[in-house]
């Protein structure tokens, strides 16, 4: 088994499907909010957080009109477009499931075999996510909204089996989330991996 504590070196459907509108945002930097929904991302950088027993990966839409959402956000901003990764013994079993869906989304590359050896590997590789909405309220008393990521394998996307959270409410109540539909997994992969331009080329 490998072992998800072992770590060295330093530190969807974009298009729509299931989305929500675009929503003015108080505390968004980004103006509107990213549309609840599943989204192929690129993993910008991990970073181990030892002081807070996680990873975070910080994450940017690929592919699909909403590609670059998170593009011109500074790095102290990098807690709005991170998924977490616990490493605390209630939470392994749910990064584990998010290291192979990352491995599942780039195929030929050993997601846990690059864990063990150097977060600095994942720079640049693809996972796909499921995004919520969170509202909350900052120290000012100001609406604020965030997002949840949770990583998803590629196969459950063509199946149709995952679901869009719902909104987190600040008061502590959530929305019912929502069943998930089938996902042109392989285009969604084409377009971020810039194949769609030279397949089209190849078949004139």
């Amino acid at each position: 088994m490998n072992d998800i504590h072992s770590i060295s070196g330093s530190p969807e459907r974009a298009d729509g499907i299931l989305g929500l509108p675009s929503l003015d945002s108080v505390g968004d930097p980004a103006g509107d909010l990213l549309p609840a929904g599943v989204y192929l991302a690129g993993i910008e950088c991990m970073n181990y957080q030892t002081g807070k027993s996680r990873v975070d990966v910080s994450l940017d839409i690929a592919a699909g009109p909403c590609k670059g959402f998170f593009g011109e956000l500074p790095p102290s901003m990098d807690w709005l477009h991170s998924l977490y990764l616990g490493l605390k013994p209630n939470a392994l079993r749910f990064t584990k499931r998010a290291i192979k869906c990352i491995g599942d989304a780039n195929p030929g590359f050993d997601a846990f075999a690059a864990w063990n050896d150097d977060l600095r590997l994942f720079n640049g590789r693809l996972v796909f996510v499921t995004v919520g909405q969170r509202e909350w309220t900052n120290s000012f008393g100001e609406a604020e909204t965030s997002y949840r990521f949770q990583a998803v394998a590629p196969d459950a996307l063509r199946a149709g089996s995952y679901r869009i959270p719902g909104v987190e409410h600040a008061d502590g109540t959530s929305e019912e989330a929502v069943e998930g539909e089938p996902v042109d997994v392989d285009s969604l992969l084409d377009e971020a991996l810039g194949l769609s331009a030279s397949h089209g080329e190849s078949n004139e």
